[in-house]
């Protein structure tokens, strides 16, 4: 909340005809789009690399394991 009336201060300050009317609600309706927007396509782009980089992260283990399959030996491995 603080940071709404700080931010509707300054562009008061720097901007007269946003200090009240259809200005002013044209001008915050526009930002929040905008920066809901810009949050929406934040997701999107942070879930693909979390993904890309579990994948990238788990390899060298799926490697390892393939690599490591024909060498074991069931027989000895018993108690």
């Amino acid at each position: 909340m603080v940071v709404k009336e700080i931010s509707e201060s300054y562009m008061e300050k720097l901007f007269p005809i946003f200090s009240s009317g259809l200005p002013r609600y044209m001008a915050i309706s526009v930002s929040t789009l905008l920066l809901s927007f810009l949050n929406y396509t934040g997701l999107a782009i942070v879930g693909y690399v979390v993904v890309v980089l579990g994948i990238v992260s788990l390899e060298p283990f799926i490697i390892m394991s393939f690599i490591a399959i024909p060498k074991i030996q069931p027989h000895s491995g018993s108690v």
